[in-house]
C-alpha cells in the first residue's frame, strides 16, 4: 500500500505537482529505497541499476500511470 495520500498522486497525474521530484523517483522508505514513476500508458514497470540490472518490480497504484515499489539496491546511485 502506498504511503502516498490521494491528493498528492491525483496532483502528479495532472501535472500540478508543487514539488513533483519529492514524490518521484527513488526514495529512503525506512526499510530500504522505494521508486515512484509516472508513466502513462504503461501496463508494467521494472526499476533497473545503471548497470541494467533488474532492481525491482514497481506496481500501479492510480490508473493514470503512477507506479511504486520496493528497490533491492541498498543506496541510489548516483547519475
Amino acid at each position: 500500500m502506498s504511503q502516498l495520500d490521494k491528493a498528492a498522486i491525483a496532483a502528479i497525474a495532472k501535472g500540478k505537482h508543487d514539488d513533483p521530484f519529492a514524490v518521484l523517483g527513488v526514495h529512503p522508505n525506512g526499510k530500504g529505497l522505494i521508486a515512484r514513476a509516472f508513466i502513462p500508458g504503461a501496463e508494467t514497470v521494472e526499476a533497473l541499476t545503471l548497470a541494467g540490472e533488474p532492481a525491482g518490480l514497481l506496481q500501479r497504484i492510480d490508473k493514470a500511470g503512477l507506479f511504486e515499489g520496493g528497490l533491492s539496491i541498498r543506496t541510489a546511485q548516483p547519475l
